[in-house]
């Protein structure tokens, strides 16, 4: 029994986790106020909520479970509403958007009224009879406990569904409005894509809305009946909590990826990432900088960075090498690049056939937009033109080394699926097909940097 209990109040639980932790390390956020607003009715109804299901509670506080339902309940819908609104407009609150505080002030007063007036006792034996045999036994009760059925139980239930119903148009309203579609979030769960954080958060409320539907169809001595039901609601729930309340640590921002979301605690890093954690924070912060603040930080960068000229890429030995060589002493040995390099040229990734920029970010651990931008700000080359050129030049050497392989053999042998794309990427990088470049190879008189198959190219 006690482990029920524990199960049935863990997303209460984890509401109040999720309160301390942002009382203590959060809040600066921009969404603080409203989310603890949130997360304490959160943690009051959903508290009442399991006390509700657990087979083993008396009906005495069953008394007292329902008047926290009656304060918490009202709050929630509202609460919801404002934290999508602040974290859409960035906007304070007028003193008007509270005016629904009325409702659970109202309903709280009416209740505790009618409780103390017809007695704890009497409207504990009402609440047992009617969780065992339904709402019929309500039209035979006393005045006084009829009143209190028609106002914490009729008139409560009306106003939660007007509010319910608001909500639904409010959520419909922000998706219709900005144009949220679920391509949206397949690009963003399954591409890396940048997506609006209103829209994930209005994602993450799909399934609770599913969670408070299901109870209130089921009665109380179904569930009683069916423990496991509220045991896997519960778990359900802590995880949306739990998911709700970490996207909402990036409420400064209008749109996050994935990516976004691993690398949430940047100062929170172990030195095997610490590469990409600094290189992941440097695209955020000229992302989100304005011009004054980085012009301040290209005058630090200069003081701070020291530059290492001394690159000595004569001695390189192909097109690869030289390559490579013109960044390699800028970057310490851990970074993103260094790795990168290192994929490529020593453990030649390059050679595979059909490699894809997806796989070469994930043996880097990190995302494929960031491979994709250090590419092209490095090389100043796409990743598929970068791919090509290192084939090529590696068909050169293997070209050189081999002088009587068949065009199918050098094709496999430099991770091209077929010699007909070989020969088209061969002549699209070198001007000539592999035919004529070896025709025009003259052994007897090549020059020394021919031999080694640096042919101009940058």
């Amino acid at each position: 029994m006690l482990f029920i209990r524990l199960i049935l109040l863990m997303p209460a639980a984890a509401c109040l986790g999720w309160v301390l932790f942002n009382t203590i390390g959060a809040r600066r956020t921009v969404t603080y106020g409203i989310l603890s607003g949130l997360l304490i009715m959160l943690t009051l109804f959903l508290s009442a909520d399991a006390m509700y299901v657990d087979p083993g509670m008396t009906p005495e506080l069953l008394v007292f479970t329902r008047l926290v339902e009656l304060v918490s309940a009202p709050c929630i819908i509202p609460l919801v509403w404002m934290y999508l609104h602040q974290l859409k407009y960035r906007r304070r609150f007028a003193p008007s958007h509270f005016a629904w505080l009325l409702l659970p002030v109202f309903f709280l007063t009416a209740g505790g009224f009618l409780t103390q007036l017809a007695g704890v006792d009497a409207i504990a034996e009402f609440l047992r009879n009617i969780y065992s045999e339904g709402i019929s036994v309500a039209a035979s009760q006393n005045n006084i406990v009829h009143s209190y059925y028609i106002w914490t139980v009729i008139v409560f239930r009306v106003v939660l569904g007007i509010e319910l119903v608001i909500g639904v148009l409010a959520c419909y309203y922000y998706v219709h409005k900005h144009h949220f579609t679920m391509r949206q979030l397949y690009e963003f769960f399954n591409k890396g894509e940048k997506l609006p954080i209103l829209e994930l958060q209005l994602f993450n409320l799909i399934i609770p809305a599913f969670i408070v539907l299901a109870k209130v169809i089921l009665t109380n001595a179904f569930l009683s009946q069916h423990v496991w039901i509220p045991i896997l609601l519960s778990i359900l729930e802590a995880a949306c909590v739990f998911n709700f309340c970490f996207i909402a640590l990036c409420g400064a921002r209008d749109k996050i990826t994935k990516e976004n979301m691993r690398h949430l605690m940047v100062y929170n890093y172990n030195e095997r990432i610490k590469s990409i954690i600094v290189e992941f924070t440097m695209d955020d912060l000229l992302e989100d900088a304005e011009r004054d603040g980085l012009k301040r930080l290209q005058e630090k960068i200069g003081e701070t960075l020291e530059l290492d000229d001394s690159a000595d890429i004569k001695s390189s030995t192909n097109v690869t090498e030289m390559l490579f060589a013109t960044m390699a002493n800028n970057w310490d040995d851990d970074s993103l690049l260094s790795r990168f390099q290192n994929l490529m040229l020593n453990e030649q990734l390059f050679l595979k056939p059909g490699l894809s920029l997806g796989e070469v970010a994930d043996k880097l651990h990190t995302n494929k937009t960031y491979v994709s931008k250090l590419v092209n700000n490095t090389y100043n080359l796409g990743f598929p033109e970068l791919l090509n050129t290192l084939r090529i030049d590696y068909a050169e050497q293997y070209i050189l080394t081999h002088k009587n392989a068949k065009q199918t053999e050098v094709a496999e042998a430099c991770g091209f699926q077929s010699a007909s794309s070989f020969n088209s990427i061969f002549k699209k990088v070198t001007g000539m097909t592999p035919k004529v470049w070896i025709a025009s190879l003259d052994q007897d008189n090549l020059p020394a940097h021919m031999l080694h198959g640096a042919h101009g190219r940058p």
